[in-house]
């Protein structure tokens, strides 16, 4: 009903709400010739943004990523296809599949951080997996390998003390 009657009051109320979210940092909706129809940055609705990728989505239909700054911090962005649906085409030409296109930007200092985090407990895990597969190894062929000599020891005193009748076990 808002788009018929022209109010997207309710949709940048809605992505006002979604910025405030956690997660998304930016949210830009296009038309089909770039304008910015609603926005997180209620300076740029009206603006024509020049943005290639932008334009390719809207020409393809295909989803588009990029790795970008989002604000001052590094962050993801996900360009999406606003398409024509059955109750669009009272105004839209039901032969256009795409009306415009979706831009969301993502703020991804808080997964790097956890990334990092989870990548310095692996490290750890493995380390001590490694050090204790090490100490076993090493327990285990010391006991292999002490047995011998200790079995030749025993054998050597008794024939030292006259028991030639001694002999070494496998």
């Amino acid at each position: 009903h808002d788009m018929v009657r022209a109010d997207r009051s309710h949709i940048q109320e809605a992505i006002t709400q979604l910025r405030e979210g956690p997660g998304i940092s930016q949210l830009a909706v296009f038309n089909i010739g770039g304008q910015v129809s609603a926005s997180t940055r209620p300076e740029e609705v009206g603006s024509t943004r020049s943005d290639p990728g932008i334009q390719e989505v809207i020409a393809t239909g295909r989803m588009q990523m990029r790795r970008d700054t989002v604000g001052e911090r590094p962050g993801q962005y996900v360009v999406l296809p606003g398409s024509n649906k059955p109750a669009c085409e009272v105004c839209h030409d039901p032969g256009r599949r795409v009306l415009g296109a979706i831009e969301v930007g993502i703020d991804t200092t808080p997964l790097s951080a956890q990334l990092r985090s989870q990548g310095l407990l692996l490290v750890g895990f493995t380390v001590a997996g490694i050090a204790t597969v090490i100490a076993l190894l090493s327990l285990l062929l010391r006991g292999l390998v002490a047995q011998r000599p200790s079995r030749l020891e025993a054998a050597a005193a008794a024939v030292a003390k006259g028991d030639y009748s001694a002999r070494l076990k496998d």
